[in-house]
């Protein structure tokens, strides 16, 4: 099996399998919200992306709910 440039793994109370995936093409990424709810609405808490760069790296950065960036690291590929 060919290894995907990003794959996500979520375990999530009640359901019987994981949830999994990752892009179909060697250039996709992909990019997952993080929801909560807060004051009895929904809200993005975290933004998860994750983008293929310029000369083989892999670059992922999780956002605050206000944008800010709390994470950033470029992998090689």
């Amino acid at each position: 099996m060919a290894i995907k440039n990003f794959w996500i793994s979520t375990i999530i109370d009640g359901r019987k399998t994981k949830l999994e995936g990752g892009p179909k093409s060697k250039d996709g990424g992909l990019r997952t919200d993080v929801m909560v709810r807060e004051n009895g609405k929904s809200k993005i808490a975290l933004t998860i992306t994750c983008t293929p760069l310029y000369d083989d790296l892999l670059q992922i950065a999780v956002y605050d709910d206000r944008g800010t960036v709390v994470f950033n690291r470029a992998f090689d590929r």
